[in-house]
């Protein structure tokens, strides 16, 4: 079974200056082979590679054998890990599948989900019944999706003009 696996260490020393570029290259091309990424930020480290393993334990053992040795090649410190996982390599693209940004709607999606004029989306708004947004851009207002539907599934919309005041 093919596993991805994940390795963060974190130190108390700065891996490099701000202003120079730490070369991970030599880690990189230790572990092409296995698909490997590699981060680092002034006090940390991080791969991602894919093993095979018939379980997440023996693939967390093979991936941190092959990081460690990568690792002392390329002459980065061994800071303590912080993070060490395994998960399936299927679950893992799935998962990067899946956005965290969430679902907005700008006035022309919302007048469409309403069924509404761009003056009754205005009305609408100005009476304070309809979700505040949640930006307003130079073009137009943004809204969570879900607020927009929420309304909608509670909107008791009435046909035809309202009754003038006499």
């Amino acid at each position: 079974m093919e596993w991805m696996v994940r390795m963060v260490t974190h130190g108390s020393e700065p891996l490099f200056e701000p202003a120079l570029d730490l070369n991970l290259d030599p880690m990189m091309d230790e572990l092409q082979e296995y698909g490997a990424s590699v981060a680092s930020t002034d006090r940390s480290w991080s791969v991602n590679l894919t093993v095979d393993a018939d379980d997440p334990l023996e693939a967390m053992a093979e991936g941190r054998e092959l990081i460690d040795k990568a690792a002392f090649h390329a002459g980065l410190p061994s800071w303590p890990v912080v993070e060490l996982g395994a998960i399936e390599a299927n679950t893992f693209v799935a998962q990067l599948e899946i956005t965290n940004f969430p679902r907005i709607v700008g006035n022309a999606e919302a007048m469409q989900m309403l069924n509404v004029t761009r003056q009754r989306l205005h009305e609408l708004r100005k009476s304070g019944k309809f979700p505040e947004p949640l930006a307003e851009l130079a073009a137009t207002p943004l809204w969570l999706r879900a607020s927009v539907d929420s309304f909608l599934a509670g909107w008791k919309r009435r046909p035809g003009r309202p009754a003038r005041d006499t």
